[in-house]
């Protein structure tokens, strides 16, 4: 299962096959990815930022309003299998 809450927290069950698409904002006006951006996804452990678990870019090709983001399963199987819920933090 994949989710974006409103509070824009992502829930996510390890092994998803995850896609979305981002937009940004340059001084509120919507931004227009040019060829050659990078959008950047970073996950990290919620307690220490510094602990970064998955990093992956995601290049412009073209001019776009968004940028799609696809993480495959074996980007989600971040840690080892638990029988419980683990939060982490993501830019």
């Amino acid at each position: 299962m994949f989710q974006i809450n409103e509070d824009l927290s992502i829930y996510a069950t390890r092994g998803d096959v995850v896609f979305f698409a981002v937009t940004a904002e340059d001084k509120g006006d919507p931004y227009k990815f040019q060829a050659g951006d990078v959008v950047r996804i970073k996950i990290f452990g919620k307690k220490k930022a510094t602990d970064v678990v998955l990093e992956k870019d995601f290049p412009v090709i073209a001019e776009s309003d968004s940028v799609d983001i696809f993480l495959d399963k074996e980007d989600t199987k971040i840690g080892g299998v638990l029988n419980k819920q683990k939060d982490y933090c993501y830019e």
